[in-house]
């Protein structure tokens, strides 16, 4: 009987963690409520799937882009700003106080500078 509730208690688990792998959980950009996407079997619900139980759920849900601002590039460093400049070099994309933040000194202004000697003529 013990060893039937610990296959029980493993199995569930697995079955959780699997199910972690294969649905989505998003938030509505207008309410912020979350609805979750099976991406196998493509139904998609209000309501929490069953098989999370009270006290599991998506480790990360997917915080949809309001509408107007779904092709904005956010910087890669502060996440608030749209991004102004790309770096070719670290192929990252950051806002203009970040890009001058981040590139004045160490290795990334030494490949920054050479990036720079190589563009000119």
């Amino acid at each position: 009987m013990i060893q039937n509730r610990g296959r029980v208690y493993i199995a569930r688990k697995l079955a959780i963690k699997n199910a972690q792998k294969i649905i989505i959980k998003y938030l509505d950009p207008v309410t912020a409520e979350p609805y979750w996407s099976n991406s196998r079997t493509k139904i998609v619900t209000w309501a929490k799937p069953k098989i999370f139980g009270p006290h599991s759920d998506v480790f990360l849900p997917t915080l949809l882009p309001s509408k107007g601002t779904e092709f904005l590039i956010m910087c890669v460093n502060c996440n608030e700003k749209t991004c102004d400049v790309v770096c070719q070099d670290c192929d990252d994309s950051f806002c203009t106080t970040c890009y001058n933040a981040l590139h004045t000194k160490g290795n990334r202004k030494k490949v920054s500078e050479r990036s720079e000697a190589s563009l000119e003529p």
